[in-house]
């Protein structure tokens, strides 16, 4: 849940009141995040960095990352750890570490013909008080960025992307709704969402190898982080008079095809009723009732579900995430940051962010100046739907913003 913004100083006058033991705390175990780029183009080198610390014990730690296909990884500097790079995982391995020590990582991404975009997953371990601790950041996705005459340009085209319905009746109140998907550009970001009216209930079947799928208000979501090859179907089972279901399903999609974001409306079907007969088992392909395929030009989807508004999604600039809480003189003192912060708790991370901007643009300035002024590890944007956090894409995508470089 997001917590309450306080300014460092109300930190620093609570700590007179009640004093703390602050040494134990800011050496055990906090993990200061990377500054992955967020976008790659074919031939692009990029650096990344990272500080970690090894806990109060020392010894053995290790830390590795899972880079998508297409990415070549070399460490710069490694702190005095070996380091290896294999079938995409770059791994650092400390055989002894002192207790307390920071740990700082620089390596240099390279991304080859082969890079069309992916997720990064990152795990760090080392010993704290005679116990191994394991800890996994959280999934990063770097999308391909394609640049004009670039050769190559995937032949997907933003009026390429299709999604047709299809539906099989198996009986009066079930059936299965199958959406075919075409066009995309594979390992770019997807998402699907239909809605469903009156007493109609969604329940997943094929999911496409999705990041994420659910049902919630009405609507059964699909989103991927890296779409998979064209074309594929996801497909769900609907509950309810079938007919009535059916024929009133609406839906959108969104995705990002040669860098320009792309919208899609998934109108309803117009059923006969034949097509819903509860003997008919055999799959009934059927016209959306307007054939419409919008591009970026033409958003629009007249959904009648509950919509997030764009006021309700901000783009916020985290500096710094722990399993620990940090009392806020940490960063007055160790990086002269002395801005109010927001304290964010997910799964156990306990995260620090600073700024609430509607605009992209204005976190990116932010988190530039940030890393100009003071010695923070590598700040990043991130971005949020009301309390629920959402990747950068999806809000790029939902505001309707363009990639910013």
């Amino acid at each position: 849940m997001l917590g309450t913004v306080f300014h460092p100083y109300f930190w620093l006058a609570s700590l007179l009141i009640q004093p703390m033991i602050i040494a134990g705390i800011l050496n055990h175990g906090i993990v200061e995040e990377h500054d992955l780029p967020a976008q790659m183009h074919v031939g692009q080198t990029a650096l990344a960095t990272w500080s970690l610390e090894t806990g109060s014990s020392g010894g053995f730690a290790r830390f590795q990352a899972q880079f998508p296909k297409g990415v070549v990884a070399e460490s710069l500097e490694d702190s005095g750890a070996s380091f290896s790079f294999e079938n995409g995982r770059g791994k650092f391995i400390w055989v002894d570490t002192s207790p307390g020590e920071t740990i700082f990582l620089k390596m240099r991404l390279t991304a080859t013909s082969e890079f069309h975009g992916g997720t990064i997953t990152q795990w760090f371990s080392y010993i704290s008080d005679g116990t191994r601790k394991d800890i996994e950041f959280e999934p990063h996705h770097v999308s391909l960025e394609i640049l004009e005459g670039d050769v190559n340009s995937p032949s997907a085209s933003p009026n390429d992307f299709s999604i047709i319905r299809s539906w099989q009746a198996d009986g009066p109140d079930v059936g299965k709704m199958t959406l075919s998907i075409s066009g995309h550009e594979p390992g770019q970001f997807l998402k699907i969402e239909d809605v469903l009216l009156g007493q109609c209930k969604a329940e997943p079947l094929e999911d496409g190898e999705a990041s994420l799928r659910d049902v919630f208000d009405q609507s059964i979501l699909f989103v991927w982080q890296q779409s998979p090859e064209a074309p594929f179907e996801v497909s769900y089972r609907v509950m309810g008079d079938a007919e009535a279901c059916s024929s009133t399903i609406l839906g959108k999609a969104s995705t990002v095809i040669q860098g320009i974001v792309v919208e899609l409306s998934i109108d309803a079907l117009e059923l006969t009723l034949d097509a819903v007969a509860p003997s008919d088992r055999t799959e009934v392909d059927l016209q959306p009732k307007n054939g419409s395929n919008q591009s970026q030009e033409d958003p629009s989807a007249n959904l009648q579900s509950p919509e997030p508004s764009h006021e309700e999604i901000r783009f916020k600039v985290q500096i710094l995430a722990s399993h620990q809480r940090v009392p806020a003189s940490h960063f007055v003192q160790r990086y002269q940051f002395n801005k109010a912060l927001m304290i964010v708790e997910h799964e156990e991370w306990i995260k620090y962010m600073t700024g609430s901007f509607t605009r992209y643009e204005a976190a990116r300035d932010e988190r530039v100046q940030i890393r100009a002024n003071h010695d923070l590890p590598g700040p990043f944007v991130t971005a949020y739907s009301g309390e629920s956090r959402i990747t950068v894409q999806e809000a790029l995508l939902t505001t309707q913003q363009n990639w910013i470089p």
